[in-house]
């Protein structure tokens, strides 16, 4: 493992970019077409951050939108309360 003072640093370096909420205006400049971006997008809510990621060549999957072959949400997100966060 590497750590890293500059967060740019570690989005440019990184494949797959993991996030609980949406980009940042600041971070998307730092995306770009080699990177997967997996996180919350609710893109209805923003016309213009829909239209960056598309500028960006990201790949970008909502995680609010992934399901199992039944339309189920994944165990642990259909249960919440099992999680704990840190904001």
């Amino acid at each position: 493992a590497t750590v890293e003072k500059q967060a740019e640093k570690i989005w440019r370096s990184s494949e797959l970019v993991v996030k609980v909420k949406e980009p940042q205006p600041t971070e998307i400049p730092w995306l770009s077409p080699r990177q997967t971006l997996f996180t919350y997008l609710h893109l209805a809510a923003s016309k213009k951050l829909t239209l960056d990621l598309l500028g960006s060549g990201c790949t970008g999957i909502a995680y609010e939108t992934v399901t199992d072959a039944q339309g189920k949400l994944p165990p642990a997100w259909g249960h919440r309360s099992h999680c704990s966060t840190v904001q």
